[in-house]
């Protein structure tokens, strides 16, 4: 890499893409005006893809990614209430999601500065003894990452696979986004290509089967959450044990089939499984497109989509 991060906040990945190299379409930091798409239009398909009920299938697969890699999963294990408390941290991600891509551009800024600003004081030595700091680049872009191609899988998976245009299309909202997140262009990559290159070398070398990616396929019983704080600690231990075991069948049925198999040794994942969930998938992609839209898109997306409509005419 030709200008790796300074050493003294500490380098915990390499990334395989050059700094210094802005999108063809891209222009200052957060000037998509000329651009030709935008994160926040009415066709936006970061919209769409947030809004989409499908996408709530894809909650694990995000969360387990961006943990999987060494210092993203030293922070989360160490430095949060990831075990403790895990209900508030679901509720503060939703939260922040829809700050972040179905508020608003002004939204979207603020949430961006309120998340370098949660982030600034988190550091340390990540799984494989290397100093990290949550808004290194290569630490805090990798969370980032991640997004895009569990919304190009979303669509695979669940749905009809995005076009290579459509790709495109989100692949440059994407950059946007990453600019409110408070990225530089020179730390994503240049090309969808090279976001594809990218994720295989981070697949490849960098991300592991650490404590975090352990601990969410052993589905342990975790606390109750707040709204059956009632329930018998024993009748909740017994709701949970199926929907934890749906939780880590849906989780590892939409890895990528490369880290899948790279974790194969802790949880295997066999011919019959993928049967049983191509069934699944199969009956998602024919069901949820004759759903009325107002239960196959959530309410605030519709509402953003409305808004961003408005706003354009």
């Amino acid at each position: 890499m030709s200008n790796p991060v300074d050493s003294s906040v500490g380098v915990a990945t390499q990334c395989p893409f050059g700094h210094g190299v802005a999108s063809a379409t891209a222009t200052h930091a957060g000037d998509s005006a000329v651009e030709p798409f935008d994160m926040h239009a009415g066709d936006s398909l970061t919209i769409r893809a947030s809004g989409d009920i499908r996408s709530y299938l894809m909650t694990g697969r995000v969360f387990l990614m961006q943990v999987a890699h060494p210092a993203v999963g030293s922070a989360i294990w160490e430095q949060s209430q990831f075990r403790t408390d895990p209900w508030s941290r679901l509720r503060e991600i939703d939260r922040s999601g829809v700050q972040f891509a179905l508020s608003g551009r002004a939204a979207s800024r603020e949430e961006g500065k309120r998340l370098r600003y949660l982030h600034r004081d988190i550091q340390g030595i990540d799984s494989r003894g290397r100093a990290y700091h949550a808004l290194d680049p290569q630490v805090y872009g990798w969370v980032h990452t991640v997004f895009l191609d569990s919304i190009v899988s979303l669509y695979k998976l669940y749905g009809t696979p995005l076009t290579r245009a459509e790709e495109e299309q989100l692949f440059i909202e994407w950059r946007q986004a990453g600019r409110m997140f408070g990225l530089k262009d020179r730390d994503m990559p240049a090309t969808l290509d090279d976001y594809w290159a990218y994720y295989a070398h981070m697949i490849e070398t960098e991300l592991e089967y650490n404590d975090v990616v352990a601990h969410m396929l052993k589905s342990p019983t975790p606390p109750r959450p707040p709204a059956l704080a009632r329930m018998p600690k024993w009748l909740w231990k017994q709701t949970w044990r199926p929907l934890g075991a749906l939780s880590r069948s849906l989780t590892l049925a939409t890895l990528p089939p490369a880290f899948r198999d790279k974790i194969a040794a802790h949880h295997p994942w066999t011919e019959r499984d993928e049967r049983a969930h191509e069934r699944f998938r199969t009956f998602v992609r024919t069901t949820v497109p004759r759903l009325p839209e107002n239960l196959r898109v959530t309410a605030v997306a519709r509402r953003a989509m409305a808004r961003a409509t408005e706003e354009s005419l």
